[in-house]
C-alpha cells in the first residue's frame, strides 16, 4: 500500500473493513473519523501490527498522513469538509452508503441524496478521483462519469 487510502462508509468499522481491505491491504495506521455514529470501535480486533484511532475531523485535519494509512469517513459530507480544509485527497473510494428516505439507489450498496450528489460533484470538480469499491476484489466504478457531459 504507497498511498493513504480514504474510504466512504456510513457503517463505520465492520467486518467488511477488516476482512475485505485491511487484510488484504495490510496498513501501517487505520483512523476512523468520529461522527455521532462511530464513536466507538466494534469488538473485533483488527489485525495485528495496525495502530487504531478513532479522531474528529479537526484533528485529521491537523495530522500528518503518510503512506500505509486507511482513513475511513462516515458521510460525503465529512469528506467535503475535510478537503475544503485542505486535507489533501487524491482518490476518494465509497464502500458503502446504505439506503435512508430521500436517497437513490446507484449500485447495490451506494445511495445518494441530492445534497450528497451535490457534496460528490464539487469535489470531482475540485480533482478528487472519486469511485465506488465495494472491496479491493471488486469492480471499481468511476463516479466522475455521472458528471461527465
Amino acid at each position: 500500500m504507497k498511498e493513504v487510502l480514504f474510504l466512504i462508509d456510513d457503517r463505520g468499522l465492520h467486518n467488511q473493513i477488516v476482512f475485505g481491505w485491511l487484510l488484504r491491504l495490510n496498513p501501517k495506521r487505520l483512523i476512523l473519523i468520529a461522527s455521532g455514529r462511530s464513536q466507538k470501535r466494534h469488538t473485533f480486533p483488527l489485525p495485528e501490527g495496525i495502530s487504531f484511532s478513532l479522531s474528529p475531523p479537526e484533528e485529521v485535519l491537523r495530522m500528518r498522513l503518510q503512506k500505509e494509512t486507511v482513513v475511513i469517513i462516515p458521510s460525503l459530507k465529512i469528506a467535503y469538509q475535510l478537503l475544503k480544509g485542505g486535507l489533501k485527497m487524491e482518490r476518494l473510494n465509497i464502500t458503502g452508503l446504505r439506503f435512508q428516505k430521500g436517497r437513490r439507489r446507484f449500485f447495490s450498496s451506494l445511495h445518494l441524496n441530492s445534497q450528497e450528489l451535490s457534496y460528490l460533484e464539487k469535489m470531482i470538480k475540485n480533482g478528487v478521483k472519486v469511485f465506488f469499491q465495494e472491496l479491493p476484489t471488486s469492480k471499481s466504478y468511476n463516479l466522475g462519469s455521472f458528471f461527465s457531459p
